[in-house]
């Protein structure tokens, strides 16, 4: 935006015949005045394009674990009814637990009533 006061653009506005500046608002005067080119054009400004940084390998593992995910099987002994889950947040969040108390339990039972059974990623990175 161009550094002048509204004052000063009335002002030019004034001495070159267009009328309607009580009524514009600051920008749409420099625009006029611009359309008329008695005001510079606005400078080009240069757009940075942001690269993403490259990923540390030591946090590689943790993409993976989004991209993906570990099936899991509960199998609930008293009613002998298996449920599949695409991940182990799903998982955790249906049986009310944390994500790392389903693997803990992994082929194990867990609160005397379900069998967890954690799979291997469908894709997997080579």
């Amino acid at each position: 935006m161009i550094k002048c006061h509204l004052a000063d653009l009335k002002k030019l506005m004034k001495e070159n015949g267009i009328k309607g500046s009580s009524v514009m608002l600051k920008q749409q005067m420099i625009d006029v005045l611009r359309e008329k080119q008695l005001l510079p054009p606005p400078p080009e400004v240069e757009v940075e394009v942001k690269t993403k940084p490259p990923i540390d390998p030591q946090y590689e593992y943790l993409r993976t674990i989004a991209k993906y995910p570990r099936p899991v099987t509960v199998k609930n002994i008293e009613t002998g009814e298996v449920t599949s889950y695409p991940s182990l947040c799903r998982a955790a969040r249906s049986l009310h637990k944390y994500p790392c108390s389903i693997t803990f339990f992994n082929g194990r039972i867990m609160n005397g009533k379900y069998y967890i059974t954690v799979h291997e990623p469908r894709l997997k990175l080579v």
